[in-house]
């Protein structure tokens, strides 16, 4: 009797130990929670988000404030014919303007000032495509950054992190989202230097571990060319991306007659 008692005692600590060590390594921690969710959103064949931007500006004295607000459709995003539609609403000195773009195979169709106009996609139809900014947004943040970050859970089940970014390394990860905001922030203006200060990254994962809310917000000290002089400006960006229903099919419909749209350069369009 006593034999099998020690056996099933034994057995009991292995299986304990076993518990134990399966629990230890499936801790969560910050970095695991966020890439694991970033991966996650990469495997959707389709989204929607709403984006918002505001975005200050202060130079020469004058202060600006250009709040900007983006919806965007992607379906087919695992295809061979992915598709886009965004919607951007601009305020700039008390007036809003409204641009779509709906985005298929080499072409961007925009609809504009109550026009509808196609272009080829590329860099100079970034600024309507509001999917070119998500991609340039929602990134894996490295583990070093995030290695003594600790979660929030919430009281919906969603699960926080953020984190303050080094202004080094939030260049470096966001390299591209800081050169398309100095550029808009400088519109016409030559940016001779960008440095970037206060970063700060925050991601909520929801409960089926998908990415519901990502936000970014930095500051950047810009020097530009104005008119022959070196002038200091300085903007303030706060982005929120926020998914809807991340995990359900989404459909894109294209704007109505958008085939019969005139062809346009897309250089004397920006111009």
């Amino acid at each position: 009797m006593k034999k099998f008692t020690a056996i099933a005692l034994v057995l009991v600590m292995l299986v304990s130990l076993f518990a134990l060590t399966s629990c230890e390594e499936k801790k969560l921690t910050a970095y695991s929670l966020v890439s694991d969710a970033v991966a996650k959103m990469e495997t959707l064949d389709s989204f929607e988000a709403d984006m918002d931007i505001k975005m200050g500006i202060e130079t020469m004295g004058v202060s600006m404030d250009v709040p900007m607000q983006y919806n965007v459709k992607a379906a087919g995003l695992k295809g061979d014919n992915p598709v886009t539609f965004s919607t951007v609403s601009m305020t700039m000195m008390g007036v809003t303007m409204k641009t779509e773009a709906y985005t298929e195979g080499e072409w961007c169709y925009i609809t504009a000032f109550g026009q509808g106009m196609k272009m080829k996609a590329g860099e100079n139809t970034e600024e309507y495509d509001g999917y070119a900014d998500i991609e340039s947004v929602i990134k894996e943040i490295p583990e070093d950054i995030l290695s003594d970050v600790e979660i929030t859970e919430n009281s919906d089940g969603t699960k926080t992190v953020s984190v303050a970014v080094s202004d080094e390394k939030f260049t470096e990860l966001y390299q591209s989202l800081v050169d398309e905001m100095s550029a808009s922030a400088m519109e016409g203006e030559a940016v001779l230097d960008v440095s970037v200060t206060n970063a700060n990254v925050t991601v909520t994962v929801n409960k089926d571990g998908y990415v519901s809310v990502y936000g970014v917000s930095f500051d950047m000290n810009l020097k530009v060319e104005s008119e022959g002089a070196s002038v200091e400006t300085v903007s303030s960006v706060d982005m929120t991306i926020t998914y809807k229903n991340p995990g359900t099919a989404v459909t894109v419909t294209p704007p109505a007659g958008y085939q019969d749209f005139e062809e346009v350069d897309p250089e004397e369009f920006i111009a």
